[in-house]
C-alpha cells in the first residue's frame, strides 16, 4: 500500500473509544475541579446516593448532602486536591465499574507547597444514567514528604 493510501485509510478510520483507563482518569478529573473550586453542587452530581467515604482521619460518611457540605464549607477557600501525577491505576469491575486508586497531595490556599498526602481507592459505578462515585477510601494521610507514587 502506497503512503498516501495509507494515509487515507488512517484518516478515515474514526476515532479510537477511549479507554477504561482514559474514561476514570477524566471522571476524576472533571470531580476534583469541582471540588477545588468550592462546586459542591457539581461535585455531588458526580457522587452516588448511596455514597460510602471511609477516611482514615475523619471516619465513615453515608451521607451524600453531607459531602456536599463539606465541600461548600470546609473545603472551600481552605485547601485544594492536587493528583499525584502519574499515579492513578484503575482495574475493571465487570457488570459494576471500576476501580481507582492513586496519591494525591493537599494545598493550603496561598501556599504553593502541599501541607499533606494521602492515598485513595475510589469505586466508580457505571449505570444507565452514567458514572457516580460509589465508594471512597482516603487513608495513608500524613505529611507531605513528596513520596506519593
Amino acid at each position: 500500500m502506497s503512503p498516501l493510501l495509507a494515509a487515507l485509510v488512517l484518516a478515515v478510520q474514526p476515532a479510537a473509544e477511549p479507554t477504561l483507563h482514559d474514561t476514570i482518569v477524566a471522571l476524576d478529573a472533571r470531580i476534583f475541579a469541582a471540588f477545588n473550586s468550592c462546586d459542591g453542587e457539581g461535585f455531588g452530581a458526580m457522587v452516588a446516593e448511596d455514597i460510602e467515604f471511609y477516611h482514615d482521619v475523619a471516619g465513615l460518611e453515608l451521607s451524600r448532602e453531607a459531602l456536599i457540605q463539606s465541600v461548600n464549607t470546609s473545603i472551600c477557600g481552605n485547601f485544594r486536591r492536587q493528583l499525584t501525577p502519574g499515579s492513578i491505576e484503575v482495574w475493571p469491575v465487570p457488570g459494576y465499574g471500576a476501580i481507582e486508586t492513586g496519591w494525591h497531595a493537599f494545598v493550603n490556599y496561598g501556599a504553593d507547597a502541599p501541607h499533606g498526602q494521602g492515598r485513595f481507592l475510589h469505586i466508580w459505578r457505571e449505570d444507565e444514567d452514567g458514572w457516580k462515585l460509589a465508594r471512597v477510601v482516603s487513608y495513608d494521610h500524613g505529611p507531605f514528604d513528596g513520596a506519593g507514587r
